[in-house]
């Protein structure tokens, strides 16, 4: 603790340095570090793209695009084969009746066909259904046969593969597709369903017209009681085909036109049948998609199948944004874009139409100067990618440069003091854009930022000083900009401040001698908080070691019949628990007949000649506690913790005890936890090899071993190392336990003689 001469001269010492400090505020300036401003503006670019590619097999044209984002601006398709789809034609679909086809009656059912044409079989459709009673159904197949024109049945020549009958119990038209396309030449052939597989139990109904027929083919069916084919000249059984004939087209015969974009355009002959062409320019046509697809239509109302040759010109307009870098005095503007080119097909360019002040590209691609290799026109203000510097995944920067656009502030005057407001104006001609303005103090704080949007706002800037200002110069950057071009003016102006006493200092002082005070004060009341707070800690250490020194003999018992539990002796001689327990279980049931008390937890205290007794109760167990003297108050709230894990670990035992003692020989370990009571077991000192240990610590250990050595034993006991001649020591205490922690001092249970 300082004394009140040092004081004074700490305080007087603070004053003058704060007013040395003070004097020499005002001539400090800090480096001014310029403002930077960097601008983007929106530009927009070009992309134009040729494609070619051909396609096969199509009934509409399909192109793929780049992006959702690109125009269509002409396209030329030349269409090298016009011929007739797949079609499904109907040969009868009004019934009358119909035949069933099932096992020992009409086994094979069969239609003649007509093929007047090359024709491509895919599939057929019958209209029928099937009654179906086993478990394990056998097949029917479809087929198509052979014709004999003789006698009017198939002839047993199978064309393509057969195929199982497609068919459900509902009566409906069923289709039957056929693994592989099926070729026929022009002639007669045989529809057959053939039944002769199935279970005698299942039916297969496939309906007729009898009726108006105006078809002159036959209908036969095998009859397996006769072994003999039936036939029918006019009926015909329900059925369709579904083919492709080799038929081609001029597109001016069918009226074949191309949708593009809701408007429709003719498809032009080519001389040859089969063939044809169209052109479209000037479209400027977004199909939003991935996919452009175009419709193709006929008068004749049949699907077509295409094959063809395209060629495309699109084209796409996007916006890339220009940043410019740290825009000072006297310097160009540099602005650098950086597009993302994306190549489509094998004729790709990109445009871009630059301002007119623009000047001294410099063009980057994967970080490499190919310039040269760009074309450049400055008249016209184009600068062309062309088709040759367009690689994939590239990575592009375009840098160019403008000049600074100078303009000029009208300053009425440049001088200024305090509550003054400093002023200017843009003048004549005004640029519209962005004037952004930043003043600085002679300090080199940023003391105000503002921007004007001409022709929006005033041309005019106005900043108020304070009261008391910085003195000094104060410097104004203001910078224009508009989407193209950037400038930036510097100005000066000189702020005077009257000499007066500062007001500041005035405070200081008041706040310097007030610190010293309250320092003073709370320095006394630290030391002194420092000091009780230090003794607390010793008497508490004290206390302990003590309270556990004290401890003769511990006893816990069964409340309800005062049986011992658990007994332990710590410092004398062996006693009758049982005699102990009973005399304690009497005053008890006095204590409570005389107070009328019966509480889950109450401590009594008792003396008895040079022995003092501590009775501690809590719900079904008693805790006795035999000590040389009183125990301290933190000693029996270490009682109370104590007595709740108890009643946590072995609460149910003690609820049911039967005289059986064995279960609570765990308690020993709650004592040592709580109480500590290790202190008061016999110490062996044990080698521990790489422990750190302090000085102090070593010194207790010799100590320790002098005195084993003095009484001819291999432990000894903490009360030895704190004999009559030897005071409580709070450091000693202290290391002995960190000792024990560190397993250098070992308590071990030894019943004393």
């Amino acid at each position: 603790m300082y004394s009140s001469k040092k004081r004074i001269y700490i305080v007087i010492f603070s004053i003058l340095f704060y007013l040395q400090l003070v004097s020499f505020i005002n001539p400090i300036r800090a480096q001014v570090q310029p403002p930077v401003l960097q601008i983007s503006s929106s530009f927009i670019l070009a992309e134009y793209a040729d494609d070619l590619g051909q396609k096969s097999n199509d009934s509409s044209v399909n192109i793929d695009f780049p992006s959702s984002t690109w125009n269509l601006s002409t396209i030329t398709i030349n269409f090298t084969s016009i011929k007739m789809s797949s079609e499904i034609v109907p040969i009868e679909e009004e019934a009358s009746g119909f035949e069933t086809i099932r096992r020992y009656y009409h086994e094979i059912c069969g239609m003649q066909l007509n093929i007047t044409e090359q024709s491509r079989i895919f599939a057929v459709e019958i209209f029928g259904y099937k009654y179906q009673r086993s478990y394990t159904p056998g097949p029917v197949y479809v087929r198509i046969e052979g014709w004999n024109t003789v006698s009017h049945r198939p002839n047993g020549i199978i064309y393509g593969e057969q195929i199982e009958l497609n068919i459900s119990v509902i009566a409906n038209w069923y289709i039957q597709n056929f693994n592989s396309p099926i070729d026929l030449s022009p002639g007669y052939y045989c529809l057959v369903l053939d039944g002769s597989n199935t279970n005698y139990r299942d039916r297969y109904y496939w309906y007729i017209n009898n009726l108006n027929v105006n078809l002159s083919l036959y209908m036969c069916m095998y009859d397996d009681d006769q072994s003999q084919w039936e036939n029918r000249f006019g009926d015909v059984f329900l059925h369709k085909i579904k083919h492709q004939v080799n038929r081609s087209y001029y597109p001016e015969f069918i009226n074949m036109t191309a949708r593009i974009n809701n408007d429709f355009y003719p498809v032009q002959n080519r001389g040859i049948i089969g063939t044809g062409v169209l052109t479209v320019s000037n479209l400027n046509f977004c199909p939003e998609d991935l996919n452009l697809n175009i419709f193709i239509s006929n008068n004749i109302s049949v699907k077509l199948l295409l094959n063809y040759n395209y060629h495309i010109s699109i084209h796409r307009n996007f916006i890339e944004k220009a940043t410019t870098s740290s825009i000072g005095e006297n310097s160009n503007i540099q602005w650098i874009l950086r597009p993302k080119i994306l190549r489509f097909s094998y004729n790709h360019c990109m445009i871009f139409s630059f301002p007119k002040n623009w000047l001294n590209f410099s063009i980057l691609r994967n970080s490499v100067n190919i310039t040269s290799q760009i074309f450049l026109n400055y008249s016209k203000r184009l600068l062309i990618l062309p088709n040759a510097t367009i690689i994939n995944d590239a990575t592009w920067k375009i840098s160019a440069s403008s000049p600074n656009v100078d303009f000029q502030l009208y300053v009425p005057k440049s001088t200024f003091g305090p509550l003054q407001d400093i002023f200017f104006s843009i003048q004549e001609p005004v640029l519209p854009g962005n004037y952004t303005i930043y003043l600085y103090n002679p300090l080199g704080f940023s003391i105000d930022i503002k921007t004007l949007q001409i022709p929006i706002d005033l041309n005019v800037y106005q900043y108020s000083l304070s009261a008391n200002p910085e003195k000094g110069k104060y410097r104004t950057y203001v910078f224009w900009n508009n989407a193209t071009d950037a400038g930036l003016v510097v100005y000066e102006f000189q702020v005077k401040v009257p000499f007066t006493i500062p007001i500041e200092i005035l405070y200081g002082i008041l706040i310097l001698i007030s610190s010293a005070i309250i320092i003073t004060l709370l320095s006394f009341v630290f030391v002194k908080r420092i000091k009780r707070i230090k003794h607390e800690r010793k008497q508490r250490i004290y206390n302990e070691y003590m309270d556990i020194l004290y401890i003769e003999y511990i006893i816990i018992s069964d409340k309800n019949s005062g049986l011992s539990i658990y007994d332990q002796i710590i410092g004398r001689n062996k006693m009758n628990s049982a005699l102990i327990s009973g005399f304690l279980q009497a005053i008890r049931t006095f204590g409570i007949e005389l107070t009328k008390s019966r509480q889950e937890s109450q401590t009594l205290k008792l003396e008895y000649q040079d022995s003092k007794i501590l009775m501690s109760e809590f719900k079904d167990f008693r805790l006795v506690f035999i000590m040389k003297e009183n125990p301290s108050e933190s000693f029996i709230k270490s009682v109370d913790l104590l007595s709740k894990e108890i009643d946590e670990k072995f609460g149910r035992y003690i609820k049911n005890f039967k005289g059986e003692v064995a279960v609570f020989k765990g308690i020993r370990y709650l004592l040592e936890k709580h109480l500590q009571i290790y202190l008061r077991y016999p110490l062996k000192v044990a080698k521990r090899e790489n422990i750190k240990i302090s000085q102090n610590e070593k010194s207790i250990i010799e100590r320790a071993l002098t005195i084993m050595q003095q009484i001819n034993s291999d432990y000894f006991y903490v009360s030895n190392l704190f004999g009559k001649k030897s005071k409580f020591q709070v450091k000693d205490a202290e290391d002995i336990l960190k000792l024990i922690k560190k397993n250098i001092f070992i308590p071990t249970v030894i019943t004393p003689k």
